[in-house]
């Protein structure tokens, strides 16, 4: 495997795996090809969570789907990125991070052809689930691809920060891009835009990334484990989109809800017994893990969910497009991504991680609360604009504490599993709260329309049942961020600006 030696981004020496030759490289310009190639894959995952979440509305009238199946368009996405990314975080171990990282960009491009291809809900669903994979797979690779070829610890602090800034970026450009494209074009595009960013970050990752060899297949991926995560995470919102349409009492309902226990304990079980489980049992013993993992997964279904029903306030409501969407989410993620990236970590250091984890929790429950009461007559400036700064205001606030303190109990050498953890925790929090909030909004909808209340007040109140299930969540998130052991202050810069940075760009 290359060797790299140099220092300060200067020109080093490239020893191939024979000896045989050298070469003189600027390993500045070839780290900085690998941040940007990273960043681009990077970019392409935001992109079709915040680009498509702007489109819903576009999507809806076009292929003629409810709110509640259009769920699906969303949670296809986010359930198959977050159940994959451990089996795929291994796959990478042992195949080798750079060919997986790789073959990650071509699924993913491939995928996103055949969404903007698609003609019907029922395609558009089923390549979004094969996109969720292509994006776990690629994602996973990241952070073990940045330790290898930044060595050194304060060149690899400062690639992170790089990095971190071009995902930051990238999640608030996604919203621009999303709306400009939808509005323009038409939001087959959306996807289409994809395929040209793959294969140019996959030809330059080619010839920039070290390769690496792994530890060889026959040490074994734990698929069983993989299957079940994923069918628990697939049955539990299927079990709550399934209720919008047939009801909490329906076959389908119970049985999927059934099922997703059924295959959580079955995984759990197996877990225990495997020689190479996809997640030791010990790694869950960790207090501080499992508490900052149900924040994270509640907070998620706060926000995930909040801002799909906010999307369909902003079109059906007060008669925005698609680009009007874009700019109306612009406000939360500028602010979280400032928030984390500067004052968060000065706070962490002045009043613990555990006390700014808190804040920012209990900040974002206030800044749900506020869209509770959002009028049929109302406007953005005077009834979304207020509680989309305190969202993303609090949204920095909790992202960076949040993973320091789940990683705090942990030995480095599962830092790459601990941090798959949590982001498996986010995607799937993600899923549910889509789920859930379309699910109980709808009904509240067609229970009030029933009644003979008019359609627009019926749905701007089952918006506001979706918002109050949302706020409840966070009390659920903040609950759990109590329960968290405070970390020594010492450890927050380190844990920080490593792989913790990487993580919670993802969340943006």
């Amino acid at each position: 495997m290359p060797h790299w030696r140099g220092r300060h981004g200067g020109y080093g020496t490239e020893v191939s795996s024979q000896g045989d030759k050298t070469e003189k490289v600027p390993l500045g310009r070839r780290r900085l090809l690998v941040l940007v190639v990273l960043g681009l894959g990077q970019f392409m995952s935001l992109l079709d969570t915040t680009a498509v979440n702007v489109s819903i509305p576009s999507i809806q009238s076009d292929l003629h789907i409810s709110q509640v199946s259009l769920s699906w368009v969303l949670n296809a996405y986010l359930v198959t990125f977050g159940a994959c990314l451990l089996v795929a975080g291994r796959l990478g171990d042992l195949v080798g991070r750079k060919q997986v990282f790789i073959a990650g960009l071509a699924i993913f491009s491939a995928a996103s052809l055949l969404c903007g291809l698609s003609d019907s809900a029922t395609m558009l669903i089923a390549w979004r689930f094969v996109q969720g994979v292509g994006a776990a797979v690629e994602c996973a690779m990241i952070l073990g691809i940045i330790v290898s070829m930044f060595p050194d610890s304060a060149q690899r602090n400062r690639a992170i920060g790089i990095y971190a800034f071009l995902g930051a970026a990238g999640g608030s450009i996604g919203l621009l891009i999303g709306g400009l494209i939808t509005a323009s074009i038409g939001w087959h595009w959306i996807f289409f835009v994809n395929i040209p960013i793959g294969i140019l970050a996959m030809v330059v990752g080619f010839f920039v990334i070290d390769r690496h060899d792994g530890l060889g297949i026959a040490k074994g991926v734990d698929i069983v484990g993989g299957v079940l995560v994923t069918a628990a995470s697939l049955l539990v919102v299927t079990g709550f989109v399934e209720a919008g349409t047939d009801g909490w009492r329906s076959t389908t309902t119970l049985a999927s809800l059934a099922g997703s226990v059924a295959a959580a304990l079955l995984f759990l079980f197996y877990e225990s017994r495997h020689p190479n489980p996809l997640i030791p049992i010990r790694v869950l013993r960790s207090r501080n893990l499992v508490c900052a993992g149900i924040s994270r997964a509640m907070f998620c279904f706060g926000s995930y969910g909040s801002f799909f029903l906010l999307v369909l306030y902003l079109q059906q409501v007060l008669g925005y497009g698609a680009l009007g969407n874009g700019l109306a989410f612009l406000p939360n993620s500028v602010l979280l991504s400032v928030m984390a990236l500067t004052l968060t970590p000065h706070l962490m250091g002045r009043i613990t991680a555990k006390v700014t984890h808190v804040i920012g929790l209990i900040g974002f429950a206030c800044g749900l609360s506020l869209l509770i009461g959002i009028p049929v007559a109302g406007t953005f400036s005077a009834n979304v604009l207020p509680a989309m700064c305190v969202l993303g205001l609090s949204g920095g606030l909790f992202t960076v504490p949040n993973v320091t303190l789940a990683m705090a109990e942990s030995p480095a050498d599962d830092s790459g599993l601990v941090s798959g953890v949590i982001n498996v925790s986010q995607q799937i929090g993600a899923a549910m709260g889509v789920a859930v909030l379309a699910s109980v909004s709808s009904i509240h909808t067609h229970t009030l329309a029933a009644s003979g209340v008019g359609h627009l007040t019926a749905v701007v109140d089952g918006f506001h049942v979706g918002f109050a299930v949302a706020v409840g969540a966070l009390f659920i998130a903040i609950a759990a961020g109590f329960l968290v052991r405070p970390i020594r202050a010492t450890s927050v810069s380190e844990e920080t600006e490593t792989a913790l940075q990487i993580t919670e760009i993802e969340a943006l």
